[in-house]
């Protein structure tokens, strides 16, 4: 790696197509200035890569294939949080070629929420949240307001 190596990140997915692809132009024109650059996916960015979807454009701006393509010719690095995209359910076989999938423990950013494993989000209906509200309530042998 090169003392002055620029590090840019992707956390924004497909929903937000201008703020994922940014990030990506802008090491594109960093590396064709002769600055070397490195790209890493994190959160929602890694569901970009899996399943990969070339035809991803912001408008006015080029396809996610045709950047990926420009990343290749230029050699940029690019990174992806192994951790993220698990959460996303987003399989590493199904990026392109060029990433290089690491751990969470690997990938040292301030506001990276994937540090270490963590678990889906259960869906909680009203029935359930009715159900476990009286089973507390049949516990302290009185009605309650709120969650055990």
């Amino acid at each position: 790696m090169y003392p002055n190596t620029m590090r840019t990140t992707v956390r924004h997915g497909a929903k937000d197509s201008l703020r994922a692809i940014l990030p990506l132009v802008g090491a594109i024109l960093t590396t064709r200035n002769e600055r070397p650059c490195q790209v890493t996916f994190i959160e929602d960015g890694t569901s970009l890569l899996s399943p990969f979807d070339a035809s991803l454009q912001a408008e006015g701006w080029s396809s996610l294939g045709e950047v990926f393509e420009q990343m290749a010719e230029l050699q940029i690095d690019i990174f992806a949080c192994r951790e993220c995209a698990a959460f996303r359910a987003a399989p590493e076989s199904d990026g392109p070629d060029r990433v290089q999938w690491l751990p969470a423990s690997d990938l040292r950013f301030p506001l990276h929420l994937c540090h270490g494993p963590s678990k889906r989000l259960q869906l909680v209906t009203v029935d359930i949240q009715t159900r476990g509200q009286s089973e507390f309530d049949s516990r302290v042998g009185k009605p309650t307001l709120g969650a055990a």
